[in-house]
């Protein structure tokens, strides 16, 4: 079962495209999931013959649950004497493997490239984490189909592309860990942190965590196993235990679902559009008011509605962030504080006024 995004934890088979004993091609469409965040079809990871159906349709299981097996290039019988060829032999082959932008549902026909997780001349293993994508409906990491070495990136990070777009080619059984750095070896890495830290986190969390100068030791994480998820981080910026640093403003990318409605935003800008007004009753706020003043405070509705607005902020921070774009890109504005002030204006029609401007 594939992981389609940070907080997917499970997902519900569908259907079987292929019954036990079908050859089935690599990539071919092989089942039909279904999560919380979106339906889609999961592909062979390898050619070969469907030899077992382990979780059956409408049955739910966790993410990383085995739900088929593939007896590779074989067809329901034993293995022919050429099959049994030394590994060594099919390692040199390098044969360079396409990997595609994924169908991530029905309606979704184009992807952006979040973040590469290994770079060309990298060997990977089968099912690695290879690639971050982004689509209107979730973000995930893209595994390796296959096992080899990253050959070429065909597509930058921030560029969208449709999907079936090839992203990189893999040497497929070529470079090793072994083989690709025998001379000498690489000077010793930091051990990976243990429990909630670094090593346990997505590469998204990590990266927010690290620009918000969050422990992510100190997070408990909620995903599969414990992981720190990027919502964990989130709910630690919003006040549980950690605080965004001070300073200027914080722009970052919109991505995912939040990217396709500024696009329905802007394309909107040029459909006419119409204002709707609505009564409403006021009788507690003029009663609030009364009182005040009986009290001797000097208040107006507009001191009100203006101690309400700042409360709103407090409870609801997003509502502070703006919309700005750097090259064509559509970027979220987080200020470092939020502040309410007032402008005097004036018309011969109407005199002088006061507007209030969060």
């Amino acid at each position: 079962m594939p992981q389609m995004g940070e907080s997917v934890t499970e997902g519900t088979i569908l259907e079987w495209r292929k019954q036990v004993g079908d050859p089935v091609e690599q990539d071919e469409a092989l089942l039909d999931v279904s999560t919380d965040k979106v339906d889609a079809e999961v592909p062979s990871p390898a050619a070969g013959t469907l030899t077992k159906i382990l979780v059956q349709p409408d049955e739910t299981v966790p993410v990383g649950a085995v739900l088929g097996e593939i007896e590779i290039g074989g067809n329901g019988a034993a293995p022919s004497a050429p099959a049994e060829a030394p590994p060594a032999e099919a390692e040199a082959t390098g044969e360079l493997v396409d990997v595609e932008f994924p169908q991530m549902g029905d309606s979704v026909t184009e992807g952006t490239v979040l973040a590469w997780l290994k770079q060309v001349g990298d060997h990977v293993a089968l099912e690695e984490e290879l690639v971050e994508i982004s689509t209107d409906k979730v973000d995930a990491e893209m595994p390796s189909p296959v096992e080899g070495t990253l050959a070429e990136i065909l597509v930058q990070a921030d560029e969208t592309v449709p999907t079936g777009t090839v992203l990189a080619r893999i040497a497929k059984g070529a470079g090793s860990p072994a083989a690709a750095k025998p001379a000498e070896p690489e000077a010793p890495r930091a051990a990976p942190s243990t429990g909630n830290g670094d090593g346990n986190a997505t590469p998204v969390a990590a990266r927010m965590a690290s620009a918000n100068g969050i422990d992510i030791s100190g997070l408990k994480g909620t995903g599969p196993r414990g992981r720190v998820t990027k919502d964990d981080v989130e709910a630690a910026l919003q006040g549980n235990g950690a605080t965004a640093p001070a300073g200027a403003a914080e722009t970052k990318p919109i991505r995912g679902p939040a990217a396709t409605l500024v696009r329905f935003m802007n394309e909107s800008r040029s459909i006419p559009t119409a204002t709707s007004f609505r009564t409403l009753e006021v009788d507690t706020l003029d009663a609030r008011r009364k009182a005040l003043k009986a009290a001797g405070k000097k208040l107006s509705f507009t001191h009100l509605i203006a101690w309400a607005i700042v409360e709103a902020a407090r409870d609801m921070p997003v509502m502070s962030h703006a919309y700005a774009e750097d090259n064509g890109t559509p970027q979220r504005v987080t200020p470092d504080g939020v502040s309410l002030g007032w402008r005097s204006t004036w018309s011969a029609r109407t005199g002088p006024a006061r507007w209030w401007c969060p």
